[in-house]
């Protein structure tokens, strides 16, 4: 068992460790203040992993959207495509979030970086319905306008 996966299983048994230890960084924005997209990149994908082991998810998901708007405009596309991964993951697993993650997750559709827009692209064909009508509806299933 490597380091990495221990610590992941001792994180399912730990109720709000992500909030514990992420909330300071998260308020404070500090891995967003390190200049160094690698850093970066690695702690959202460690929130990545950590996220769906935390019971209850929202507290977690509030900070996580807080951070979305400031990752939308980085400068690096690697970084962008790390928040649109986490986004998108964390749509599958709190569904009653999902007309608070729609407004950044559109965001990328707009992307610069032709990879980055295209999973928001996929993204968004995967979970709208395929027939013009139902994505023409306001509202339609994720609480905002989506075509």
């Amino acid at each position: 068992m490597t380091l990495l996966s221990t610590i992941f299983h001792r994180a399912s048994h730990i109720d709000g460790l992500f909030v514990d230890l992420f909330a300071p960084q998260l308020q404070s924005r500090a891995f967003l203040d390190n200049h160094n997209p690698l850093v970066q990149r690695k702690a959202l994908q460690l929130l990545g992993e950590l996220l769906p082991l935390q019971q209850p998810m929202e507290p977690a998901m509030q900070r996580l959207l807080s951070l979305a708007p400031a990752f939308v405009q980085h400068p690096a596309a690697d970084c962008r495509l790390a928040m649109l991964n986490l986004l998108r993951d964390a749509w599958q697993v709190a569904p009653g979030l999902q007309g608070r993650l729609a407004v950044p997750l559109l965001a990328f559709l707009g992307d610069a970086d032709g990879g980055v827009r295209g999973t928001a692209v996929r993204f968004w064909h995967g979970v709208l319905p395929m027939s013009l009508g139902p994505r023409l509806e306001v509202g339609g299933g994720c609480g905002c306008w989506c075509v």
